[in-house]
């Protein structure tokens, strides 16, 4: 059985060393089509550092919510400027992107670069582990 990512190529088999390629002193399988893996990397050094400043903050950050309104004019107006940039319409799922996968993409991220579930649900603002392991699902890979 292939295995998506080697630490080392010593034992396999010269026919197979071929579908592997080195990548960060790792080898990864590269067959065309196969999804790759997003690059995580220093994302977890900044989870610490962001994890490091949320603790020494002695008050809570407030953040700013935006009315459903808010976020449909916004959409309009980035997909005039996407329009003016590249002269084509962007794909569809631009137009109806919400902040709120914007956190699923996070909590999925740093799931994948090792974070820790109790540093992901301080970062993503979860009193309720449950809820965290909703917003980062495992890759399938």
């Amino acid at each position: 059985m292939l295995k998506f990512q080697l630490d080392s190529l010593d034992g396999v088999d010269e026919t197979v060393r071929a579908l592997y390629t080195e990548k960060d002193g790792k080898f990864v399988l590269g067959i065309e089509g196969l999804p790759q893996p997003e690059d995580v990397s220093g994302l977890k050094s900044k989870v610490e550092e962001l994890l490091g400043e949320k603790k020494a903050a002695e008050n809570p950050t407030m953040i700013h919510r935006m009315n459903d309104s808010a976020w449909k004019r916004a959409r309009i107006r980035a997909t005039k400027k996407w329009l003016e940039k590249h002269l084509r319409a962007p794909h569809e799922g631009f137009t109806r992107i919400r902040v709120h996968d914007l956190k699923h993409t996070f909590g999925r991220r740093l799931r994948a670069a090792g974070v820790t579930e109790e540093d992901r649900k301080a970062l993503l603002g979860h009193k309720n582990g449950s809820i965290t392991s909703h917003y980062s699902a495992a890759e399938l890979g």
